[in-house]
């Protein structure tokens, strides 16, 4: 685990009580700040309390569950409260000793089986992982969230931490969950690391819901460079798999496809429109909060 810009945001919102979307390049760690924060809610720091984790597909459940308990089994014995009642599978992972345990689901076939993801669970975190690539997303958060609105509203009362993370890399603005995961993370608190300057907690809460329109959020991408890798291991990975267009735009650079080839621009202008835009070169925060 490296204490990279990704990985110090990241923590930073969520310890802070702010939701938080992390979006960076494939095979760059973005699943491994929310893996070991589960280690660490679960075998540490929770107690009586549950996780939720929903993703794309099975293939990346048992990834995430895999690694969770890889990390588990890092810890010394004397720090692993790990024993036989607890489960040994790849869709959850228990802390029987404390109470705790994550749950997973999947992305589902149908707008009904969308509406029944999570219903039941009442959790103090969720981590959506790959959520431009779940179908029917809006669906399923609105079946899932509110779950945890109570057992969210008791960590807070009692300082535990607690919230939504998102972690993804970049979908597409042509599929019905992209376009919703992409207006969601356009429309809120866009991630500066001016922010480590606020005064306290309430201040950047303030700044969250000024800015947020869709969720209350903090939207935080990070490319190759700004995590610590070179371009040569970009240039590696891109040769190593293939990968070319508007794939390797998602995938590698943190680009959206915008659907060009239903739009009725041509690709060349819908380049240019895209290259248009920069990052602003001055960033002050009001009073009021407003950035």
């Amino acid at each position: 685990l490296k204490a990279n810009r990704g990985n110090i945001a990241a923590w930073w919102c969520y310890f802070n009580h702010q939701d938080y979307n992390l979006t960076q390049p494939r095979q760059s760690g973005k699943s491994t700040s929310s893996n070991w924060l589960v280690v660490w809610l679960l075998f540490f720091r929770y107690v009586d309390s549950d996780v939720f984790l929903l993703t794309k597909d099975n293939t990346l459940r048992q990834n995430n569950v895999r690694a969770i308990k890889t990390y588990r089994d890092l810890l010394p014995d004397y720090l692993n409260p790990t024993t036989k009642k607890d489960v040994n599978n790849l869709i959850s992972v228990s802390c029987v000793a404390l109470g705790n345990k994550l749950y997973t689901a999947v992305s589902q076939n149908s707008k009904a089986d969308a509406d029944k993801i999570g219903r039941g669970f009442s959790c103090k975190t969720y981590i959506i992982d790959e959520g431009p690539y779940v179908d029917y997303l809006e669906t399923s958060l609105n079946a899932m969230l509110p779950g945890g609105d109570a057992k969210q509203a008791e960590a807070a009362e009692k300082l535990e931490p607690y919230g939504n993370i998102y972690t993804t890399t970049s979908g597409s603005k042509a599929d019905e969950s992209g376009a919703y995961y992409y207006d969601m993370v356009t429309n809120c608190l866009q991630w500066k690391e001016s922010l480590f300057d606020c005064k306290n907690e309430a201040h950047l809460k303030q700044l969250v819901d000024k800015s947020s329109v869709v969720k209350r959020l903090v939207n935080i991408v990070f490319n190759h460079r700004q995590l610590g890798f070179s371009d040569q291991w970009l240039i590696d990975i891109l040769k190593k798999n293939g990968s070319t267009g508007a794939k390797a735009n998602k995938d590698y650079f943190n680009i959206w496809d915008d659907g060009a080839t239903e739009s009725p621009l041509d690709k060349e202008l819908a380049a240019a429109i895209r290259g248009a835009g920069k990052d602003p070169e001055y960033v002050e925060y009001t009073k009021e909060g407003y950035v």
